[in-house]
């Protein structure tokens, strides 16, 4: 199923409830969740790269619906489940993209103390989806839609004595999965049907959550934030 699986939540629970009814075996287009090196990550790697989260940062565009859902399940993956929304102040307008009553709007995911922040961008200068998370002990950057992902440890600090800096001099640059994540997710589907497990990487109900969250955003601008 191509996501958004609804243009409204009432829509998507609609669907979500025929496929529970029928059992359907179902998987959405969330496709970092197949991509190998992002599984690590969620799996533990995060926190051995860069310690514990202290905070996030990142850019969309197109439209929250459109491809703001992409990274906002990315942080339900990795970082953990959103816990609340708010709605930043809009300063410009950018068109949504191939949604029509899609918008775009800057905002903060809450995973319990951890602040992730995501601004939109105007997709017609280039395309860029990305995640930066500054950890206890390190930084990690998803770059490029979820194509490269840097890394720069911690090193001592050269202006303060017994204090630490990130180390910007050395970058470690990786491929991620992504460009199979795709064949990825008809491989998981496969399986999923051949064993009968009805578990698939992607389901509606996850989802569902996404396009949820994704309403609470738009209610957060709607009410002052």
């Amino acid at each position: 199923i191509e996501k958004p699986i609804g243009l409204n939540t009432c829509e998507s629970r609609e669907f979500v409830e025929y496929c529970s009814k029928k059992g359907l075996i179902t998987q959405v287009n969330y496709t970092r969740r197949t991509d190998d090196l992002m599984k690590k990550l969620c799996s533990g790697e995060l926190i051995n790269r860069i310690g514990k989260i202290q905070c996030g940062f990142g850019v969309y565009g197109n439209g929250l619906l459109n491809y703001a859902s992409h990274t906002i399940d990315l942080v339900r993956m990795i970082i953990g489940e959103i816990t609340a929304v708010q709605a930043l102040k809009q300063t410009r307008i950018i068109k949504p993209g191939p949604i029509s009553s899609d918008i775009n709007i800057p905002f903060i995911l809450y995973v319990n103390n951890i602040q992730i922040t995501l601004y939109p961008i105007d997709f017609s200068f280039y395309r860029e989806g990305s995640l930066d998370l500054w950890g206890e002990q390190g930084r990690l950057e998803i770059l490029q839609e979820g194509l490269i992902l840097r890394t720069n440890e911690t090193n001592r600090c050269r202006s303060l004595n017994k204090a630490k800096e990130i180390n910007f001099d050395i970058t470690n640059k990786v491929s991620t999965g992504y460009g199979k994540a795709f064949y990825n997710l008809y491989d998981d589907f496969a399986n999923s049907i051949h064993q009968d497990s009805r578990k698939t990487a992607s389901n509606v109900q996850s989802a569902l959550v996404n396009e949820e969250i994704v309403e609470a955003i738009i209610f957060s601008s709607n009410n002052n934030g």
